[in-house]
């Protein structure tokens, strides 16, 4: 996950086009677009503060014990 930070710009139009290709009623559109979303606002992340990412990045380290 962390190699995916400073490219994540580029899955949210990809999530977005598979959105778009499910249909616009569907719930699976819905899934994508909040995936295109989370990849955007992980994408601004990157170039400011990195809250975001630290947050991430503190869940998933590995835990002593």
């Amino acid at each position: 996950l962390p190699d995916m930070y400073p490219k994540a710009h580029r899955w949210e139009f990809e999530m977005r086009e598979v959105a778009a290709f499910s249909g616009k009623d569907s719930s699976a559109a819905q899934i994508f677009e909040g995936i295109a979303d989370l990849y955007l606002q992980l994408a601004k992340d990157w170039k400011a503060e990195r809250q975001y990412i630290g947050a991430i990045d503190h869940f998933l380290a590995p835990k002593p014990g």
